[in-house]
């Protein structure tokens, strides 16, 4: 246990290749942190008071300060504790271009993988849950009919990896660990926990990555507590959102104090409604009021996100 208790709450479950991410960040810092484990399908009854509706994972939770997204998340871990830093030498830009590039082309493919090769059955409410959030069944049959695109996609994406290491360094954008080789590590995780041989099989060029893809793994996950739920909720009900800088806001035709609502524009598109109290070139942030935990703020990053009234 920390001299002091960690501010940072993870709301989180073990498989989820982006919590995977979030957990390599904290390991990277060699953070302690609040560790509350959430379904992996609806209903998450104890995280949509916090987040209004956002059921994607992780979630991290600074009192009453909610960010969504892992974009979101590692820009706050970042500015709570710089050092080290997830953007060495001024790579951020770079970092989150890659970081989106590199989770919109692989996240589904690498879904789709695992489960056209996995033998083990779908729980059929995990199969519905999932149908709900992607728009798309990912039981087998209809796994194993796209296996060809999957592959395609997925090799070379891997081959590009190859390559802006073939110059011997040892992270992606030089030879210090980012976030750029967060984003590129967890969807290979995530093929590698549960596709098996069978999945490696499938993608020779893994074997290429392998020496990378064990400096990465090393960070580890920080030094997690669990945190019940409930306990959560209350820390989060006895807190007041942090202020706000209030710049005029960078969305063109909204006003700060509009009411809006936030969407992903890819998968689990489903809406959080609040007023709007942010709009920076890189954040949105909505206040909400609710009835399990009172005012919260949160916050998401521009980027994946559609704002409409």
């Amino acid at each position: 246990m920390p001299d002091e208790p960690p501010a940072i709450i993870l709301h989180q479950y073990q498989r989820s290749p982006f919590s995977e991410k979030v957990r390599l960040a904290l390991g990277l810092k060699g953070l302690s942190f609040y560790d509350v484990t959430i379904p992996a399908r609806l209903p998450k009854p104890e995280l949509m008071p916090l987040t209004g509706g956002y059921r994607r994972t992780p979630v991290l939770q600074v009192g009453a300060d909610i960010y969504c997204d892992t974009l979101a998340i590692l820009r706050q871990i970042e500015r709570m504790h710089p050092a080290p830093s997830l953007f060495p030498a001024g790579t951020e830009a770079v970092a989150t271009a890659l970081g989106a590039w590199i989770e919109k082309a692989s996240f589904v493919p690498a879904i789709g993988l695992v489960r056209a090769v996995s033998e083990a059955p779908l729980d059929p409410a995990i199969n519905k849950d999932r149908q709900a959030f992607f728009g798309f069944a990912i039981d087998k049959p209809a796994m194993v009919a796209q296996l060809p695109v999957f592959l395609q996609r997925l090799t070379l994406h891997i081959d590009w990896l190859r390559h802006m290491m073939a110059d011997g360094r040892n992270f992606l954008l030089g030879d210090q660990p980012g976030a750029a080789d967060l984003a590129a590590f967890h969807p290979l995780w995530f093929i590698r926990q549960n596709g098996g041989p069978v999945a490696g099989a499938a993608l020779p060029g893994l074997a290429a990555l392998r020496a990378w893809y064990e400096r990465v793994a090393g960070f580890g996950h920080g030094r997690p507590i669990p945190l019940p739920a409930a306990d959560a909720l209350g820390i989060a009900a006895a807190a007041d959102p942090a202020s706000l800088d209030d710049p005029p806001s960078a969305l063109p035709g909204f006003q700060l104090g509009d009411e809006v609502s936030v969407t992903p524009d890819d998968t689990g598109r489903d809406p959080v409604r609040g007023t709007l109290l942010a709009a920076s070139r890189d954040t949105i942030v909505l206040g909400r009021t609710d009835p399990v935990v009172g005012r919260v703020n949160v916050h998401f990053p521009r980027a994946g996100f559609d704002v409409v009234r």
